[in-house]
């Protein structure tokens, strides 16, 4: 069975690090995301009672996966929220004269942080060390590493 992400070993010591992969990179930012709130709470323990959609946009695809993660990250310090369920699509915008730009919008269900859940570690921010996003054959891939 493949599995969408795992946690790395020997990359950092006092932080965590993941390898998501996907056969999309909207779906690579759904797994990075699923793999984000796996630091922070047990999944199944979300109940997926509200949704949030939101759009981004960055001049690397590296730099969406942290903008995307980060905004992640503000959904739980600023409004207390949590999620479990995470849908991407993510745009390439071709630019004749200037280097090509890339947008993401997600819709995210989940819940307010509460009592029921089963919660993990805290995690204070994306870092840029290991960042890296690549394609072999059908299938893309993310490490990055997050601080806790």
């Amino acid at each position: 069975m493949h599995m969408p992400f795992r946690f790395l070993d020997n990359i950092t010591r006092a932080d965590v690090a993941v390898e998501a992969t996907a056969r999309t990179r909207g779906a690579l930012l759904a797994q990075a995301g699923l793999a984000l709130a796996t630091v922070q709470v047990e999944l199944s323990s979300v109940k997926n009672k509200m949704t949030r959609t939101f759009t981004l946009q960055a001049t690397s695809e590296e730099q969406l996966l942290v903008r995307f993660l980060s905004e992640l990250l503000y959904f739980k310090d600023a409004e207390h929220l949590i999620f479990s369920r995470l849908n991407s699509r993510v745009k390439t915008n071709k630019h004749k004269n200037s280097k090509d730009t890339y947008s993401a919008t997600c819709t995210a269900g989940g819940a307010r942080i509460n009592n029921n859940m089963v919660l993990g570690t805290d995690v204070k921010g994306i870092t840029m060390h290991k960042l890296r996003i690549a394609k072999k054959g059908n299938v893309w891939t993310a490490r990055f590493v997050v601080d806790v």
